[in-house]
């Protein structure tokens, strides 16, 4: 019932199918294009944020005393802000209102040191578990894409990111290269564009060669700052606020609410799963057949429409 609700439900601005806007553009010679393809990890391609969640509550409760700690809240501001010390910081200076800069950074050190521990060991049942549809959507993008690779962004730091990443490729995962938030200028992860870049000079690409796939609006603002193309995914998403246990209507609202934050924020398609990821890929290369290699992505909403309904649940 849920999936026929969700299918018959039209979405806008998601899908596989583009219509080019009356905006006039340069036809270029058809070429096979290279593309790099950034995965976010947790809630994107692995996981769906509990790890995260679970520990950073207890995170907090070290640093800040044992007061509650709303997972919604948790949520919301790591899918906000990224990088993962920068959330904790947030979530302190809430409950420390008092606080002088010097402190929130010292408690926030302290809480992200123990926050990486906790989140490694809870990785292997969470952020450490591939999707199932991942594999088989990478292998229909290369199979169609030659000139596509790979590549794993996280706002984790680089000791955590690469542990987990290794939990992926011991299931099959495979990528070209990666970027961390600890592995750029501070201030430049996660929504700033400084990991997105990093893999993508790597490459010698340019930004519109860039399609970031991610769960959270930090993912899609990430994007959006470099002039890459965005592609979130609602399923698994560290923003949803419901699981499985709850009722199909709870769940229904919560991915609707989910999708039109994530659409709000600019992506340039919002998929249910990662098994749709392809289709929005092939758009963008279709409609980058036809497209002005001068454009800026950043403006690329104004360009075209994405047509669509979220398939199936």
């Amino acid at each position: 019932m849920l999936a026929r609700s969700l299918a018959s439900r039209p979405l806008g601005a998601l899908g596989a199918r583009l219509r080019p806007s009356s905006r006039p553009l340069h036809k270029v010679p058809w070429c096979p294009r290279r593309w790099q393809v950034q995965n976010d990890i947790d809630g994107t391609i692995a996981g769906n944020g509990t790890a995260v969640t679970r520990a950073a509550a207890e995170s907090l409760a070290h640093v800040c005393g044992p007061r509650p700690v709303d997972p919604a809240e948790v949520r919301s501001t790591f899918a906000r802000c990224g990088s993962k010390v920068t959330a904790l910081r947030h979530l302190i200076a809430i409950r420390a209102p008092g606080a002088s800069a010097a402190e929130l950074d010292a408690r926030a050190r302290a809480a992200h040191a123990l926050f990486e521990r906790k989140v490694l060991a809870y990785s292997v049942n969470d952020s450490g578990r591939l999707h199932p549809e991942v594999l088989p959507a990478m292998e229909r993008v290369r199979s169609r894409l030659p000139g596509v690779s790979f590549a794993t962004t996280s706002g984790f730091s680089s000791a955590v990111g690469q542990r987990i990443r290794l939990l992926l490729v011991e299931q099959g995962y495979s990528d070209a290269g990666c970027a961390f938030s600890d592995q750029v200028p501070e201030g430049e992860a996660k929504p700033r564009p400084g990991m997105l870049l990093r893999c993508m000079r790597a490459e010698g690409l340019e930004p519109h060669q860039v399609v970031k796939v991610g769960d959270n609006v930090a993912d899609v603002q990430e994007a959006r700052a470099a002039g890459s193309w965005s592609v979130a995914v609602v399923r698994n998403s560290s923003m949803r606020s419901t699981s499985s246990g709850d009722s199909p209507s709870a769940q229904q609202r919560d991915l609707l609410a989910v999708r039109n934050e994530l659409a709000r924020a600019g992506a340039h398609a919002v998929v249910l799963s990662y098994a749709e990821v392809p289709d929005a890929l092939f758009a963008f290369d279709d409609f980058s057949a036809d497209l002005d290699p001068e454009v800026d992505l950043r403006r690329a909403p104004e360009l075209f429409a994405l047509e669509s309904p979220l398939s199936v649940l």
